[in-house]
């Protein structure tokens, strides 16, 4: 010792960031509430979600395997066997007051159909479509007679001068209670028309839930000439096995696997 103080040489000292099991756990947890926050949605923005001390983790909580990290940095996904998942029944219900609120106020069915939970997880889609199917019986054919912006935009006005088409439908889906039922009708059968370059081919019609719900309130031909201009479609040229075919004269042929193996 001369009596002078001894220099430190600060860059003589190597500074190391401990993280410990404490910080990791609770880096978890907060990013476990943050994707909850969001919905439980696929990813969600990190800087917009988390605090900067748990954004510095993310990079160890990868390592460990509990989530990924992508887009540059700025979105994560927690993986699946660690999310904290919402109440499909809480869900439902709190998704079922705000679109009765929304009804209320003047919102259609069309727009109904627009109007989407955000929340993801087990059980939830299943448990707000159950709603959904509540809601459009709720409002039913009435609401589309009175109101019939409820049912969209018109695919084919035309359709309604089809009278094999109204025919077969009518007499096919007015004993008929239940929507599901009416599916399974338009499932199984085509419709023939003529195409724009004057050759026939078959129509699958595909009316949406809500539109299938009002057919199973009604045993009337003027609502069902009142719905298929409505009705989604899609076009095949050839017959399929299982089908029923109705033709524009208002012939049915059934189309059988014996028939098909002709062909």
């Amino acid at each position: 010792m001369n009596g002078q103080a001894e220099e430190i040489d600060l860059f003589s000292f190597v500074f190391e960031n401990v993280v410990t099991e404490e910080m990791i756990e609770n880096a978890l947890k907060e990013v476990v509430a943050a994707a909850k926050k969001s919905g439980n949605s696929h990813s969600f923005h990190i800087y917009r979600h988390l605090s900067r001390s748990t954004a510095n983790l993310l990079p160890d909580l990868q390592s460990r395997g509990f989530l990924k990290v992508w887009d540059n940095g700025r979105m994560c996904d927690l993986k699946t066997e660690y999310r904290d998942w919402h109440n499909p029944a809480e869900v439902a219900a709190e998704y079922r007051k705000k679109t009765l609120d929304l009804i209320a106020s003047g919102m259609n069915a069309y727009d109904l159909m627009a109007h989407r939970n955000t929340i993801s997880g087990p059980g939830i889609n299943e448990a707000v479509e159950e709603v959904r199917i509540e809601l459009f019986t709720m409002l039913g054919i009435n609401h589309a007679r009175s109101n019939q912006k409820a049912l969209g935009y018109s695919i084919d006005p035309q359709r309604r001068k089809n009278k094999a088409m109204i025919a077969d439908i009518h007499e096919n889906t007015k004993h008929l209670s239940d929507w599901r039922a009416v599916k399974s009708y338009f499932d199984q059968t085509r419709f023939e028309e003529i195409g724009y370059d004057e050759k026939p081919h078959y129509v699958s019609l595909s009316p949406t839930s809500f539109k299938l719900i009002c057919l199973a309130q009604s045993d009337s031909i003027k609502d069902v000439q009142l719905l298929v201009p409505y009705f989604g479609c899609s076009f095949v040229r050839y017959k399929q096995e299982g089908q029923r075919i109705i033709y524009l004269n208002g012939e049915i042929e059934q189309v059988n696997p014996e028939e098909m193996n002709a062909t």
